[in-house]
């Protein structure tokens, strides 16, 4: 098993090194890691580990997304023998600080120019992203279960033009939870599932495909959910909870030990404009529904 690029191991730390923390946690290799959203991806720092220990290059000047492919890619025909082989792949880009990636990544897309708009230079990361993940693809071939997901959504500073820039990245609006999420193995059929996951579904999925049933105590499930809930603690000390179906989502926003409420039809409202009347008879259902979700998800 091997975790390759990111893991938020958080500013502080105590007890063990963090550069071990994903090997506490089961992983055999943690290589060309960070511990933090990078401050830049000329120089970082980057961490490699095993149960034999780790290094730490404060320093790094080659390319993340570029070191993490090479990383994986090696890891990858280094265990080629092995029965089972699970690699985590976790790319920085497309990640600010927004900049244009080295063309040897874009794969034809125009790398931005002097003085390019941070959606250009996010554009350029996402194509750099996509061109190390193709190329992940060709190495381990065609029999290789996959699974690709996003973690939240765009940031405020890189929406398209129009975009709402307070319903993106840090909101439960679907604009900052409402990600990519894709799946290959053996011969599923190919389309979109018909209801809800949610991103620790995922876990869930890969035993499946390995064979191994999920522990009972897992909230993670192969087959589409009735709810999900999301939870985002703003910058602003707010905090943004909120229960969906596939018809209407109940945000509940706690500001200064405040409740306030919005209910959105996600089928007539499908960018969360408007909020329904609580009070309306016929919201009542809806409303009663997602306010005990939220409620069970306090205990």
């Amino acid at each position: 098993t091997a975790l390759v690029g990111k893991c938020h191991c958080g500013p502080e730390t105590t007890g063990a090194h963090w550069a071990m923390a994903p090997v506490e946690r089961g992983y055999d290799h943690w290589l060309a890691g960070t511990r933090l959203n990078l401050v830049s991806y000329d120089a970082w720092q980057r961490v490699d580990a095993s149960a034999t220990g780790f290094t730490v290059t404060e320093d790094e000047s080659q390319y993340p997304t570029r070191a993490q492919l090479e990383a994986a890619t090696d890891w990858w025909t280094d265990n080629l023998s092995c029965s089972k082989a699970f690699l985590h792949v976790a790319l920085n880009a497309p990640h600010a600080p927004f900049h244009a990636p080295p063309t040897s990544l874009l794969d034809g897309w125009p790398q931005p120019g002097i003085g390019a708009s941070n959606r250009t230079k996010y554009l350029a990361m996402l194509r750099s992203a996509d061109t190390a993940f193709g190329q992940l693809l060709d190495h381990v071939g065609e029999d290789v279960a996959i699974f690709l997901y996003s973690d939240n959504g765009t940031s405020p500073r890189a929406l398209a033009p129009g975009g709402d820039e307070t319903h993106a990245k840090e909101t439960t609006f679907d604009g900052g939870i409402r990600v990519l999420g894709l799946g290959r193995w053996n011969n599923c059929p190919v389309g979109e599932t018909s209801g809800l996951q949610h991103i620790q579904d995922t876990a869930a999925g890969i035993l499946t495909v390995a064979g191994i049933s999920s522990p009972s105590a897992w909230d993670a499930k192969v087959t589409p959910r009735s709810y999900v809930l999301s939870e985002a603690e703003l910058s602003s000390g707010v905090i943004d909870r909120a229960a969906r179906t596939a018809t209407h989502k109940l945000r509940q926003l706690t500001i200064e030990s405040e409740v306030f409420e919005e209910l959105y039809d996600l089928v007539a409202d499908e960018n969360e404009v408007v909020p329904l009347d609580l009070f309306a008879e016929e919201n009542q259902a809806a409303l009663s529904y997602l306010r005990s979700k939220l409620a069970f998800a306090e205990l």
